[in-house]
Order: C-alpha cells, then sequence, then structure tokens
C-alpha cells in the first residue's frame, strides 16, 4: 500500500482486522504509533515525503497490573523470609524500586543520618534519578544488613550473595 492510500478507514479497516485475529490492543496501539512515527517524520522531511498525516484512532487499553501485595500479605512473607533478606525486601517494598535498582545501590548513595536513599540520573531504567527520604524502619535495616566489608561500596551486602547464587 502505497502512503497516499493510508486514510483513517483503512487505519480502522487494519485494526478490526488484528482485533480478528486475537492481537492483543497493547500490540495494535504499538504498531499504530509506529505507523504515525513514520508518517510524522516523513512529513517532517525537506522536502516532505508525506502531504497530510490522517488521524490513527488508538485502542483504549487496560491496565493489566495486578496482584499487589496488601500490607498484611507482604508482613507474612517477609516474616517467613530468612533475616538477612529481610531489610533489603522491606525496602524495595518501600520504594517500589525495580531489583537491580536496589541491589546496585552503593553506601555513596545512602545517608543514614538524613535518612536519604538517592538514585542518580542514567541509574534507572528511564534515566530519571529519584530520592527516598524518611526510610525510618529501612534505616535500622541496612545497619543490620553490615556495613560493606569485601564488596567495597556495596550498599547491603546481602545482594552480592544473593547474585552469586544465582549465577551458579
Amino acid at each position: 500500500m502505497r502512503v497516499l492510500e493510508i486514510s483513517t478507514s483503512k487505519i480502522r479497516e487494519y485494526i478490526e482486522g488484528r482485533l480478528t485475529d486475537k492481537a492483543a490492543k497493547g500490540t495494535i496501539n504499538r504498531e499504530l504509533a509506529g505507523l504515525k512515527r513514520m508518517l510524522n517524520l516523513g512529513a517532517q522531511c525537506t522536502p516532505p515525503k508525506v502531504d497530510r498525516v490522517p488521524h490513527i484512532p488508538m485502542l483504549k487499553e487496560s491496565n493489566p497490573r495486578k496482584g499487589f501485595f496488601e500490607p498484611g500479605d507482604f508482613a507474612a512473607v517477609r516474616d517467613a523470609l530468612p533475616s538477612y533478606l529481610k531489610g533489603m525486601v522491606t525496602f524495595a517494598y518501600k520504594t517500589g524500586w525495580r531489583k537491580e535498582e536496589v541491589t546496585d545501590l552503593q553506601w555513596t548513595e545512602v545517608d543514614l543520618d538524613r535518612g536519604i536513599v538517592k538514585l542518580n540520573p542514567g541509574e534507572t531504567k528511564n534515566d530519571e534519578g529519584r530520592t527516598v527520604t524518611s526510610m525510618r524502619n529501612s534505616k535500622k535495616s541496612s545497619r543490620h544488613s553490615g556495613r560493606p566489608g569485601k564488596q567495597a561500596g556495596r550498599w547491603i551486602p546481602m545482594f552480592s550473595r544473593m547474585k552469586r547464587a544465582q549465577t551458579r
């Protein structure tokens, strides 16, 4: 199909066909986003390769995230863990940070006296920095985990042991 033949009605036909094929709405939206991006890039060229960009309707997606831990459920899981994991799991649960963001923390990013933990820009999935303050319980948990020893610079040395166990 040529670019000139792409219209909103053709896009709607495409959407109906993909839904008939049982494609997920999120998949269809990503495909449409790619098409929209290509058309917009063509329109921005000098001279323009595309003279018009048709309206591209997007499908409504539901939020697939389910099954969050309620505080009581989390407490039950945490209490069943070995003591060396409790501080890390509690910190991860309270902050919502990704596993690697927690396990890769350095002591230089932790200020226990002020109750601050920072992730610097470039250390997160979206490359934006993040700061957590008022870590009352995490402060105790972090001190319980011990200061870095052989793994110099590690915030919580128990993660180093966990990572080694996973690579065996």
